[in-house]
């Protein structure tokens, strides 16, 4: 999705200090290494390289087309284009051949030596219909970049979008990316603080007690923690290249939490000692998963004219039986402003968000643009602050208590019941196996 228009979704990466400002230097450099065709033979599969942001052609990086608020954000994108003969027209490629060749045969079989010459043929006309560019497929990835934040926001999260991006990004600035996963946030939060160690000591949280029919595996031994009966093992997060992504699901838990027993208020320090409040609720799509790989999956839908499914009984009965959010739908309010939008835990990607409304009515196409990046960005400001709260609760001394306080509350939620069943998917698989094949 866009930035400059519709609903915007994003996966963060904190880039190294370069200044505060997108300077002339650092759009030449995007210039010098913008997405260019190989003009000689056969195309490497995968092909990527900067555009300016309008279109997949546009090679014209300039301060109008690029930068915003005086220099403080540059827009643009990352083409990726992909050269790979489809499956359905390799097997067409090779019956033609193979038929023309059974055609000469006298016996209608294919010797050794012939079958050889099939191979052949059949490489060279997948390289001759990859260099007629045949197949070649072309997408623009939408980039927001703030050097003073030291964040770039990417319109996609795909492992291969990430992986583009980080090595062109080395060529052109020779330094590096670093995805923003929820345990990489929390690296960077503590550390700062000087509290390396603290990050280090983290472990999963038990908020319930194991379900009945786990039984630790044998891929689950040897973690970044000492597996036992009663500490989860996260099994999303053990196959991350971060085991403790596992922070954003506690994250996400404790946002519902406190969403309910404190009316959604949260009072965020912005250095010193004054603190700006904002409000959340959970009023969207929730998907669940159990963290011990036991219990299967579930996802509970937002239905027009129903109760949110935060409060529903499938809802309860998912926290009770130990499942932990891994997505969860919000409504953000900060003032008069209100964003909508998913946010997954672990992998910390902002999904389907819907700016706030305004009555500003913008003398340029620009305007309106510059406008719309310094919300998306307020709004990352304000998911970090939210994080960072929670992360100091966290590895605080009185976190045995917090988390005494999160237990009373599920269990006090299946007790009590709530308002109106949600919609919901059925899990998808009670069987360890299956749960993991999903998040794989």
């Amino acid at each position: 999705m866009p930035f400059d228009r519709g609903q915007v979704s994003f996966a963060r990466f904190t880039t190294p200090v370069m200044g505060s400002m997108v300077g002339e230097e650092s759009l030449d450099r995007l210039a010098e290494f913008a997405f260019r065709e190989t003009e000689i033979g056969e195309p490497p599969e995968i092909e990527a390289g900067w555009v300016a942001g309008r279109h997949v052609y546009d090679t014209t990086f300039d301060h109008e087309q690029c930068v915003f608020d005086s220099g403080a954000i540059a827009h643009f994108g990352l083409r990726i284009d992909t050269n790979r003969v489809p499956a359905e027209i390799k097997r067409a490629i090779r019956a033609q051949h193979e038929a023309a060749l059974l055609a000469d045969s006298p016996d209608g079989r294919l010797g050794r030596g012939t079958r050889k010459e099939l191979r052949d043929v059949i490489d060279a006309a997948m390289r001759s219909e990859l260099v007629d560019g045949k197949h070649r497929r072309s997408k623009m990835i939408p980039l927001l970049w703030h050097p003073g934040q030291r964040c770039l926001l990417s319109a996609s999260g795909a492992a291969s979008v990430a992986e583009s991006l980080r090595e062109r990004w080395r060529m052109t600035f020779e330094n590096h990316l670093e995805a923003c996963t929820s345990g990489r946030l929390a690296y960077d939060v503590l550390s700062a603080r000087g509290e390396s160690r603290a990050f280090e000591d983290l472990t999963p949280t038990a908020f319930t007690q194991h379900p009945d029919n786990y039984v630790p595996r044998a891929d689950e031994e040897g973690g970044p923690w000492q597996q036992s009966g009663s500490t989860p093992p996260v099994v999303w997060a053990l196959k991350s290249p971060e085991p403790r992504d596992f922070i954003g699901n506690e994250f996400l838990l404790w946002l519902w939490e406190r969403s309910e027993t404190c009316r959604g208020e949260f009072a965020l320090k912005d250095g010193g000692d004054a603190a700006a409040a904002v409000h959340l609720v959970i009023d969207g799509t929730i998907e669940m998963s159990c963290p011990w790989g036991a219990t299967g999956s579930m996802t509970l839908k937002a239905e027009v004219g129903e109760a949110a499914p935060s409060r529903s009984p499938e809802a309860s009965e998912g926290l009770a039986s130990g499942k932990w959010p891994r997505r969860i739908g919000v409504t953000l309010a900060d003032g008069d402003e209100v964003w909508r939008l998913s946010l997954q835990g672990d992998r910390w990607l902002v999904s389907g968000c819907v700016l706030p409304e305004t009555d500003e009515e913008f003398a340029t196409p620009r305007d309106q643009a510059e406008w719309r990046f310094d919300r998306i960005l307020h709004l990352d400001r304000i998911l970090l602050r939210l994080f960072e709260s929670f992360l100091l609760e966290r590895v605080g001394s009185a976190w045995p208590s917090r988390r005494d306080q999160i237990r009373t509350w599920i269990r006090g939620r299946r007790r009590t019941g709530s308002e109106r069943p949600a919609q919901m998917i059925e899990p998808k698989s009670s069987a360890p196996a299956a749960v993991e094949a999903e998040h794989a």
